[in-house]
């Protein structure tokens, strides 16, 4: 698992989780890797672009803090 500091609609920082999960296809030997983002509160959010997240939820925008 990794994380992606952004800012939010009200201008604080708060962190994406990134996880990566793998997924069998039945009857054969392919593996589908998935990878989910989600707020350190549990929202998830969906990936709009490399900088770019929105809320699942609520529609809002995340953009992330580059070093």
């Amino acid at each position: 698992m990794s994380e992606i500091l952004v800012i939010d609609p009200h201008g604080d920082r708060v962190k994406i989780y990134v996880r990566e999960f793998r997924q069998s296809v039945p009857f054969t030997q392919i593996e589908k890797k998935h990878v989910a983002y989600e707020l350190s509160t549990g929202e998830r959010v969906q990936l709009v672009d490399k900088d770019t997240f929105k809320s699942a939820s609520t529609g809002a925008m995340f953009f992330r803090i580059r070093d």
